[in-house]
């Protein structure tokens, strides 16, 4: 931690981890491997990431206060390395996951609340890097069922402007795309 930071650094007091031995008080949540892209609901403010697995899982999370995510117990909902480990009870896991057979490389997107795609409203949508697919999450937290839109493109980054609606970004063409419905 910085000392007399004239920018006025300081750890907020109510943070999960202040004051726990052994533990950096800056920690809110722990546990992710490699969170690729997060974001927060602009209307809920819930905190989204995606999170890229190591061998076989790549997965989404809502990252909540003091939460363990449980790398490197687990990758996924599935059991990694569980030495030293704690019962599971102890670890949040994922509310959506998929396989390396899918895609191999999430990009954490953006909830919609756009008016160009109606039935869209309240998804969290997410790609693939290495696939170009595009999945989402409804309000519920429950995975949809299909792709949502299968690319031939590089998913490298999602933005969102003011009014709702979905971008992303392709790292090999070097484009930015809208989320929109086919003509």
């Amino acid at each position: 931690m910085p000392d007399g930071d004239p920018t006025g650094y300081a750890v907020p007091p109510d943070n999960p981890f202040v004051g726990m031995p052994g533990a950096r008080p800056e920690i809110w949540a722990l546990g992710l491997r490699n969170p690729w892209r997060w974001s927060f609901d602009s209307v809920t403010g819930t905190l989204w990431a995606g999170d890229v697995g190591q061998e076989h899982w790549e997965e989404i999370d809502v990252i909540e206060r003091g939460k363990n995510y449980g790398w490197r117990c687990y990758e996924g909902q599935v059991t990694y390395n569980t030495s030293g480990c704690g019962p599971q009870s102890n670890y949040t896991f994922p509310i959506a996951v998929y396989s390396h057979s899918l895609g191999f490389a999430v990009t954490g997107g953006y909830v919609y609340h756009g008016t160009r795609i109606p039935e869209l409203r309240n998804v969290y949508i997410y790609g693939d890097y290495g696939t170009g697919r595009l999945w989402g999450i409804d309000a519920n937290r429950e995975p949809l069922p299909n792709v949502l839109l299968d690319t031939p493109r590089a998913l490298s980054s999602f933005g969102q402007d003011r009014n709702g609606e979905i971008y992303f970004a392709d790292y090999n063409g070097g484009g930015l795309y809208r989320i929109d419905r086919a003509p």
